[in-house]
């Protein structure tokens, strides 16, 4: 009897060494395998880890889900239980394997998860939530029905059912509901660990827009209703007074009277958080249709695999003749990588249709009845594509050199990154400005302004020299951007109540705000572009396009700047 134990990791080397230790000093007669998935540590988590007889896999950050590390690691085990403890939880005593895996040994169970106790010092409100569904005895009804920070369960299980790689939280919680009709799961308190994660507010806005993208794409995907009790107002407002009820009793009975006074401005973030992840553009999203390790994971555990490498993906409008030199560019540059060419066309009317499918007949075509909007173009294509990366094309753009090469091999190379994209030139050979800020009151003033910068506020656009010193960036242009598909699908796909304008720095907001991504703009791959090729159509209309799209993008994330007066005056100021 062999048990796999899988940690997954990132920059951990604060418990990493402790955590293998207490592991290495279990008392029990099993064989272990401990294996430790890393996703792109930068501090000295995997030294650390070597010291030890643990097998070490790595993936890039690019690729990480929790779902997916955990499929990966349990991919490669050789182990008939397969135990996952989180890489911030350390074994409290030499039994804790032992007390975690009784139950299945005995076959009273086919799945454990044991107690987690809050590390010495921690917030009382992290505190209370770790008492409160983990408690020390038999377990009570709370929604935390298993945990796989600190779990065990027998690998016949896990053949029959993968974690779901798309979601992005409570994927254990969402594996519990899939089997808990097939398998017994069991909660084990005396296997106890210590949780050593702190509070931050930082963390506490992630996990709650997380939790609420997570509890939408389990009712949109599985017909899961988590929070189907408080789906009214009066749900709501009961679900609310009941959390706080018991959050201010524990923290009088605690006597942590002055965290009393902050407590309902946390509650009311996190609220807000997670109601904004919960109606975050379309949760499940175009491209989370498809698994990644091991296909598609629903009920039934059916599988759809990818096909491809690159899916280009090219909304198109009347511009037939920019289309077919895009088009042609993307063969003649492309290589070897398998790839595939999706055009969305928005009700052309200039036989685009008729000479792309005679030209080039491999090329998909998905033909809109009316002009949808460039957002609403980008989100059918990807809904249909097959590859791992997504290169977004406007039409008037046309790749030169190796860029697709070189732009997917950044992304192998810099876990990090979720995006990026070449540089832009003018036909005539001249640099584009192609990379921003985001439109801050500020950045647009100094925009105006025409001044680079001032203290620590910058102008709108970047420089030149801020575009040839290349590196991090935070809102390309996505005339041509390529995305690696599971930052696409954490993010999510354009909000298409932006259907021409701020759509791209909408969708890299919500990256930069909500992930761990980065995006990057790389010099070395270029392409060029004959800009606004598209929008000069709309004629007048298009600085009316700009102002609603800048409008929305404030009122979307910025309450405090919702006066549309005030932006619209930035706005005629820059004449834009």
């Amino acid at each position: 009897m062999t048990i796999s134990i899988i940690i997954r990791t990132k920059d951990e080397e604060k418990n990493i060494g402790q955590v293998l230790r207490s592991i290495y000093a279990q008392e029990i007669r099993h064989k272990l395998e401990v294996i430790v998935v890393d996703s792109g540590s930068t501090d000295k988590t995997l030294d650390i880890a070597k010291q030890y007889a643990a097998k070490i896999l790595n993936i890039p950050g690019s690729k990480f889900s929790y779902g997916y590390s955990l499929n990966y690691g349990i991919l490669y085990s050789s182990g008939d239980i397969i135990c996952s403890l989180s890489a911030h939880c350390i074994p409290k005593d030499n039994s804790w394997l032992s007390e975690l895996v009784k139950p299945i040994l005995e076959r009273k169970a086919d799945a454990t998860y044991g107690r987690q106790i809050p590390d010495e010092g921690v917030n009382p409100l992290e505190e209370l939530f770790l008492k409160k569904h983990f408690p020390e005895y038999e377990k009570r009804e709370a929604r935390v029905s298993f945990s796989n920070a600190n779990c065990a369960f027998a690998k016949k299980m896990w053949d029959e059912i993968k974690f779901d790689e798309h979601i992005p939280s409570w994927e254990d919680y969402l594996w519990y509901l899939l089997a808990k009709d097939r398998f017994v799961f069991q909660y084990a308190p005396k296997a106890c660990v210590i949780h050593t994660h702190s509070f931050s507010v930082e963390r506490l806005r992630r996990t709650a827009y997380r939790d609420g993208r997570a509890f939408r794409y389990m009712k949109d995907k599985y017909k899961f209703d988590i929070l189907q009790n408080a789906s009214s107002v009066i749900g709501k407002l009961r679900y609310a007074v009941k959390d706080i009820a018991s959050h201010t009793i524990f923290l009088l009975r605690k006597a942590h009277l002055s965290y009393l006074f902050i407590l309902p401005f946390v509650k009311i973030y996190s609220y807000l958080n997670y109601w904004k992840g919960y109606h975050s553009d379309s949760v499940i999203g175009t491209g989370t249709e498809r698994g990644r390790l091991f296909g598609e994971t629903n009920s039934k555990n059916s599988k759809i695999g990818h096909k491809c490498t690159i899916s280009f993906i090219i909304p198109n409008w009347n511009h037939r003749q920019l289309l077919h030199e895009c088009i042609s560019s993307i063969y003649s540059t492309v290589g070897d990588l398998s790839h595939e060419i999706i055009v969305v066309d928005n009700a052309s009317t200039d036989d685009s249709a008729g000479h792309i499918r005679e030209t080039f007949p491999e090329v998909i075509w998905l033909q809109n009845d009316a002009n949808l909007g460039y957002a609403k173009a980008i989100n059918l294509g990807v809904a249909v594509s097959k590859g791992d990366f997504l290169f977004l094309l406007n039409n008037d753009v046309r790749l030169t050199g190796n860029t697709s090469e070189r732009l997917k091999s950044f992304l192998d190379r810099h876990p990090d990154a979720g995006a990026v994209a070449p540089m832009l030139y003018y036909p005539d050979g001249r640099m584009q400005i192609s990379c921003r800020r985001f439109p801050t009151l500020s950045a647009l003033l100094l925009e105006a302004l025409n001044i680079e910068s001032i203290g620590s506020f910058h102008k709108w656009k970047l420089t030149i020299g801020e575009h040839l010193n290349s590196g991090m960036v935070l809102q390309p242009r996505a005339s041509a951007l390529m995305v690696e598909r599971r930052c696409w699908e954490l993010v999510g796909p354009m909000d298409e109540g932006f259907p021409i304008f701020f759509n791209d720095v909408d969708w890299c907001y919500r990256l930069y705000k909500y992930t761990d991504y980065k995006i990057y703009l790389y010099p070395e791959a270029r392409a060029v572009h004959h800009e606004g090729a598209s929008v000069k159509r709309l004629g007048y209309r298009k600085k009316i396009e700009l102002y609603k799209g800048l409008l929305r993008f404030y009122r979307k994330h910025f309450p405090f700047c919702q006066s549309r007066q005030i932006t619209s005056n930035v706005l005629t100021y820059l004449g834009k």
